[in-house]
């Protein structure tokens, strides 16, 4: 968990098949959206887009920003795999929000040899629809901290 642990910023939005416009809405958001995972298994997200799945399945409407406080662990959401029996596992994160906030999608984790983001994907993968957020250095921490 200490290596997940940190302070994501939103970087990638694709959801136009959401909503048309849908992509600046989201990008334009000030703050930007956040989600800041704490080594003790809780976290903050903030101004985060919320997206609810609809009754039919596999469609989704935007429902707004919202600030949310949680918990998160660690759990294996699949596998990659060349073709041959080289099957990788790929880990994700699950939050765990009340029933009234819960979201049927968990962030994959990203990085080749430690994490540096995650992406939430909706609809099918392969159509491109995400949220993708990268995970701020020390670096950029620093620089968030030192602004007024």
């Amino acid at each position: 968990m200490e290596e997940v642990a940190g302070i994501y910023e939103l970087k990638e939005v694709y959801v136009d098949m959401v909503e048309s416009g849908l992509n600046e809405k989201i990008r334009a958001k000030t703050p930007s959206p956040t989600i800041e995972l704490r080594a003790d298994g809780s976290a903050s997200l903030r101004s985060f887009p919320v997206f609810r799945q609809t009754v039919q399945g596999f469609e989704y409407t935007f429902e707004g920003f919202e600030d949310l406080e949680t918990r998160w662990h660690i759990l294996p959401t699949g596998c990659v795999s060349s073709g041959s029996d080289d099957a990788t596992t790929v880990y994700g994160i699950a939050f765990d929000f009340p029933e009234s906030k819960n979201f049927e999608h968990s962030p994959t984790l990203t990085g080749d040899k430690s994490v540096d983001g995650m992406i939430f994907t909706l609809y099918d993968g392969d159509q491109g629809q995400i949220l993708g957020f990268i995970k701020q250095t020390q670096a950029d921490a620093s620089k968030t901290q030192a602004q007024p």
